[in-house]
């Protein structure tokens, strides 16, 4: 029995750190955001194949934290939007509380009425940004042309720098893509208590603008309590005994 109980505590074992190893999670945040000022267009304002923006993967595993970007748009030096570059990734540690309705589109929003942000991901310095930092927004790109105005596009100035990742830009299948990578505790967060997060990106015309939330409640505990692995070895120990019987 003895033999037998030294070859099954090992499988055992295995099968409760697999369960304790929870597999990374990917929450979708849809393209359900117009804006104020669409100017007539509804959605994307201009060609659907420039700037769409079709959705953000909120990727978590553990304390990691990534944000995924896709998006029709990309940054040229030749084409006739070359002025046009990518924007910034806003972030709220506390909720997204926009101006409007789902049902609405949230036609009312701007950067004066809606989310105030904590963090911002500073695409083009590649750092994650906390504190008294100044926003940029469509107004102030100067753009030229019909834009979506009023859009928060990128930090202006100040802030501290909190994390350091390159912004990985890439092609997945028909989508340009950009991937943020942070974490719960750079934006304040324990994640093993819930959150409740809120995010922004466009182009710095803003002519297709996304933003969303994403909430998690407490994760329930994936560690086996002191009662399940008194029941695992009442189980073995019969087991063993049948087996030694036979």
């Amino acid at each position: 029995m003895k033999k037998l109980l030294i070859k099954l505590l090992p499988l055992a074992f295995l099968g409760f750190t697999g369960a304790a190893m929870a597999a990374p999670v990917t929450q979708i945040i849809s393209d359900n955001y117009w804006g104020a000022d669409d100017h007539g267009w509804g959605d994307i304002i201009g060609d659907t194949n420039i700037f769409n923006v079709d959705h953000l993967d909120v990727i978590t595993d553990g304390d990691s934290l990534k944000v995924k970007v896709f998006t029709k748009f990309k940054e040229s030096t030749t084409a006739w939007y070359k002025n046009i570059k990518y924007g910034d990734l806003f972030i709220s540690n506390n909720g997204w509380n926009p101006a409007g309705t789902a049902a609405n589109h949230y036609i009312t929003d701007t950067f004066g009425n809606g989310e105030t942000w904590e963090y911002v991901y500073d695409t083009d310095m590649n750092g994650l940004y906390s504190g008294d930092f100044s926003i940029k927004t469509s107004n102030q790109e100067g753009i030229a042309g019909t834009f979506r105005n009023g859009q928060e596009t990128r930090r202006k100035k100040g802030g501290t720098e909190v994390v350091h990742n390159d912004v990985v830009v890439a092609q997945e299948g028909a989508w340009n893509t950009l991937l943020y990578t942070l974490s719960f505790s750079s934006i304040g967060i324990d994640y093993t208590s819930g959150y409740e997060l809120g995010f922004k990106w466009n182009m710095t015309c803003g002519n297709d603008s996304i933003e969303g939330g994403i909430n998690r409640g407490v994760p329930p505990s994936e560690v086996p309590e002191p009662a399940s692995l008194a029941l695992l070895g009442i189980g073995l120990m019969g087991f063993a005994m049948r087996r030694k019987k036979a």
